[in-house]
């Protein structure tokens, strides 16, 4: 997804914000923004294994994105997805 330049200005604030409350480290600068950018383009679901994400205080990051006016997706694995929803 290719978002228009005040787009990635806005992504950049709020995954600079995720790094400054420390809900993800600071070597990570780019999972914060996956993040930022998944929450600002609406999704819902964030699929990843990242561990660093996957180790993302749910609540503690809703109330940050909340702040910037984007919800927080729910961050899954691919994996969990068809354990959840296609069992054997």
């Amino acid at each position: 997804m290719d978002l228009m330049p005040v787009g990635h200005g806005i992504v950049e604030r709020i995954g600079e914000r995720l790094l400054d409350r420390g809900l993800i480290p600071r070597e990570e600068r780019h999972d914060a923004f996956i993040l930022a950018e998944a929450a600002f383009s609406g999704c819902s679901i964030l699929l990843s294994s990242d561990q660093h994400l996957r180790a993302v205080d749910h609540e503690r990051a809703a109330l940050e994105l909340k702040a910037s006016d984007v919800d927080m997706p729910v961050i899954a694995t691919p994996r969990e997805i068809v354990r959840k929803f296609f069992p054997r």
